[in-house]
């Protein structure tokens, strides 16, 4: 497999090479795109495989590089002719000599576009382009909102330069007070998304409604996923990194397809209705370090039959399971004060039952036939 890579890796830049000697546009873009099908096809085999974690990060540079050789070979074809044109006249009997003055033009704030992709400074303001699988350049910092919204793309690939992805929102007090077009809303055909190490933010919105987005995993470098990021995607499963701090409310609202998701350790709270309505989800445990549920964050999780809440958890909001039909096991593993819980946080009885054992007794809470909760006994 490593060799393969650096064969292709080693294609990839003599191509690269061979535009600053060629002149003609037409077969470099050939020869380019020809070389970005192949290792595409190669980031999908290694992706499918058992390749490592490095040789897919060595797919993904020179899938990368390659773009950029793009957008060379096209500025090359679209570039105006500068050549100076050499115009005789006949030489004038004044010997008056003109010094020429040098005026310095000022810096450009306007959008350029290369590629297919609108730029403002490093930041990509909007995908013009018609290629279904994308690949963002390595010059470009963030992505703008709306920057791929409601486009026809299949899969893309974010460089490790790239360090937000959406703006979020502007909010006081708590309230949304400007709502956003995420970066990738409703990009219904995408099916596959790269996010690298170097993203931090996940924006408002970012990757709602991509009905066909089923798996994605969120880096360790990732600390902040913002309001409604996933909200009526297609997810089936979900990993969150170790550096998110704070699922915040409604992130995965509405999706209906969710079985699995993992949450990372770093995870302190969970927001108001971040799981409302995943009606696939079956099962789902609360590592340690969280310390608070918000309301109604797993309302109308109708599939729902297991959860566990670690011992971190001190308070949990109203109605966090309501309508949670299935939820038969509930094992709380710490001990939640009688002010940690608002109206019905607990479903039916369960929660006067648990404050009964003595202030609160973690163990295994199961739902008996006449819909009352009782504990089981260690070892049960």
């Amino acid at each position: 497999m490593t060799k393969r890579l650096i064969t292709l890796f080693a294609c990839a830049l003599i191509i690269g090479a061979a535009m600053g000697c060629n002149k003609k546009a037409d077969p470099e873009m050939e020869a380019l795109k020809a070389q970005m099908e192949a290792m595409q096809a190669e980031l999908e085999k290694a992706k499918s495989g058992n390749a490592s974690a490095e040789e897919i990060a060595q797919i993904e540079t020179a899938i990368a590089q390659i773009a950029e050789q793009e957008q060379q070979a096209e500025q090359k074809t679209t570039a105006p002719d500068t050549t100076p044109s050499i115009t005789t006249t006949a030489p004038a009997t004044s010997t008056t000599t003109t010094t020429p003055t040098t005026t310095t033009p000022a810096a450009s704030t306007t959008t350029t576009s290369t590629g297919g992709f609108e730029m403002l400074g490093t930041e990509l303001n909007k995908y013009t382009g018609t290629s279904a699988s994308v690949t963002i350049p390595n010059n470009v910092t963030s992505i703008a909102d709306g920057a791929f919204a409601n486009t026809k793309i299949t899969s893309v690939i974010i460089p490790s330069s790239v360090t937000s992805i959406g703006s979020g929102s502007t909010s006081s007090g708590g309230r949304t007070i400007v709502t956003v077009v995420g970066a990738f809303e409703n990009c219904t055909s995408l099916t596959s998304v790269t996010i690298p190490n170097s993203v931090t933010t996940i924006g408002e919105s970012a990757f709602a409604g991509c009905t066909n987005l089923t798996s994605v995993t969120i880096p360790n470098s990732v600390t902040s996923i913002v309001k409604w990021a996933f909200s009526r995607a297609g997810l089936t499963s979900i990993t969150i990194g170790n550096g998110v701090k704070s699922i915040e409310d409604e992130v995965f609202r509405d999706c209906a397809r969710l079985t699995s998701i993992t949450i990372g350790n770093s995870v302190t709270s969970i927001g108001s209705r971040a799981f409302l309505s995943c009606t696939s989800l079956t099962s789902i445990n609360i590592p340690d370090s969280v310390t608070s549920i918000g309301a109604e964050a797993f309302y109308g999780c109708t599939r729902l039959g297991e959860v566990t809440i670690g011992n971190g958890v001190t308070w949990i909001g109203g109605e966090a399971f309501r309508d949670c039909n299935n939820l038969t096991s509930i094992t709380l593993m710490g001990r939640i004060p009688e002010n940690g819980f608002s109206f019905r946080s607990l479903p039916g009885d369960l929660q006067s039952q648990y404050l009964n054992y003595g202030g609160g007794i973690p163990g295994t809470y199961r739902k008996q036939s006449d819909g009352t909760w009782e504990r089981q006994a260690q070892g049960a």
